[in-house]
């Protein structure tokens, strides 16, 4: 079972002679529910195009990563521009504690116990691309 989320889309202007000029750009994740997520952002002219871009480039960039007790193998702090997450793993049932879209991805990623912070800049863009480095960080290096 596939599933697909849409963290957040933008719209974007652009004025010219002709007048303004309108742009969307969606982020989104696709995973399995248990260990393999993919990311993707896409730009188009209507916002469903931009969605259905986004969904189909994150199935076909889906990745595995590893899992050890309902959570990752170790702490880690990670960094994007002047975006920080400073990720604890928990070995106790406390669930997901987490801000921002931080949490929405990790609902649908199968880990169960971890806590996340963002310090620095809450831009959600910057946020995507921190937590993609977090998955990307813990990729497992075999294949299917």
């Amino acid at each position: 079972m596939i599933i697909k989320k849409l963290i957040y889309s933008r719209k974007t202007v652009f004025v010219r002679k002709g007048g303004r000029n309108f742009r969307y750009s969606a982020y989104s994740i696709v995973s399995n529910g248990k260990n393999k997520i993919g990311f993707a952002k896409s730009r188009s002219k209507t916002v469903l195009d931009a969605t259905y871009k986004s969904y189909k480039t994150a199935k076909k960039q889906m990745f595995k990563f590893n899992i050890l007790n309902n959570s990752f193998p170790c702490s880690k702090n990670f960094k994007t521009s002047k975006t920080v997450i400073k990720m604890l793993k928990t070995n106790n049932n406390l669930g997901i504690i987490a801000g921002g879209c931080v949490r929405i991805i990790l609902r649908y990623t199968g880990i169960k116990n971890l806590i996340c912070k963002i310090y620095g800049s809450k831009n959600k863009y910057n946020v995507f691309n921190t937590v993609k480095k977090m998955f990307m960080f813990f990729k497992c290096l075999k294949k299917d």
